[in-house]
């Protein structure tokens, strides 16, 4: 039993961290959300710490003015702390109040929601075409929009992912997901001649800093962060005209939904988008149903005004 207090497990967590395939950004993250619980309980030991008040932390981030993902990141540094204590510190403590935290159910988000809808080719092509136009980072920009609209990964998992995991001539490339899990995507050929081509460019021109080893980095050299993917998002639509909001999401809501739209078993789709619960998955197939309707009240109509046609030039009618 240990009577630390949770400052004093801060340089072993952010060790643990550090060890962890988690982005820089998400590390970062998770200690400053660790921080705020720890002001938050007044620095007390782990053991002197009672399950009700993970109630009451779970009460006072719905209460702050902190944005829905915020607010759950926070709540997962917590947990990600308490399986470091419960993994190295072998803290009876810390299984009691990961057990707690089972028990406890986030808010729902209170955003807008976004209208839901897809991508289309010829949206991503007027996309890629302006992409193509940047001075500087051109072969880049296209080259992400290419792996995003191939592959449906998360933003996080473009900027995380490391140059050595990707085979172009194999067409796969794996990436690292929630929870530090890895799996394998794949991608076409017009996306693999992109990548190619940004890795020559790259070669060739761009800077190179000693320990990055991503695939895709910033024009100065260093590893992306999911936010620069998003920013080459919106401004590629922007730039296209493309009316209505535009975000990095969209692309893996939109590939997702391809793949099942053309015949791909929804529990290989859930493999390839590193969903653990295929009810996760199922939300894209409920856009597929919806087109399906479409094009079949489209297919009616047009087979009941055939039948109307045929029947009014009958003789006699």
């Amino acid at each position: 039993m240990t009577t630390d207090k949770l400052s004093e497990h801060l340089p072993g967590y952010q060790a643990y961290l550090d060890n962890t395939r988690l982005s820089p950004l998400t590390k970062k993250a998770y200690l400053s959300g660790l921080k705020l619980f720890i002001s938050y309980v007044h620095d007390c030991s782990l053991e002197d710490l009672p399950p009700a008040q993970l109630l009451e932390w779970h009460a006072f981030l719905a209460k702050s003015k902190r944005s829905y993902s915020t607010s759950n990141q926070k709540r997962a540094a917590l947990r990600k702390f308490l399986e470091y204590c419960e993994e190295f510190q072998a803290s009876d403590q810390a299984v009691k109040l990961l057990r707690a935290l089972d028990r406890l159910q986030a808010p729902g988000d209170k955003r807008p929601k976004r209208e839901p809808h897809v991508l289309e080719r010829i949206d991503v092509l007027r996309m890629l075409s302006r992409a193509g136009l940047h001075v500087l980072s051109g072969a880049r920009d296209v080259a992400v929009l290419q792996f995003l609209w191939a592959t449906g990964v998360r933003r996080a998992e473009v900027a995380s992912l490391l140059r050595d995991n990707v085979d172009l001539e194999q067409r796969v490339a794996t990436v690292v997901g929630k929870g530090d899990k890895e799996r394998v995507v794949v991608f076409d050929q017009e996306c693999r001649d992109d990548l190619a081509l940004w890795l020559e460019i790259r070669e060739e021109s761009w800077p190179k800093r000693e320990g990055v080893d991503t695939f895709f980095i910033t024009i100065d050299g260093y590893q992306m962060q999911p936010a620069n993917v998003s920013t080459i998002v919106t401004n590629c639509a922007r730039e296209a005209g493309l009316k209505g909001e535009v975000w990095a999401h969209l692309f893996r809501h939109s590939a997702l939904t391809r793949l099942l739209d053309n015949g791909i078993a929804i529990q290989d789709v859930a493999k390839l988008a590193g969903h653990e619960n295929i009810k996760t998955t199922a939300r894209y197939h409920h856009v597929e149903e919806g087109r399906l309707k479409e094009l079949y009240d489209r297919a009616t109509a047009k087979r009941r005004s055939n039948s109307t046609a045929a029947f009014q030039t009958e003789p006699g009618a």
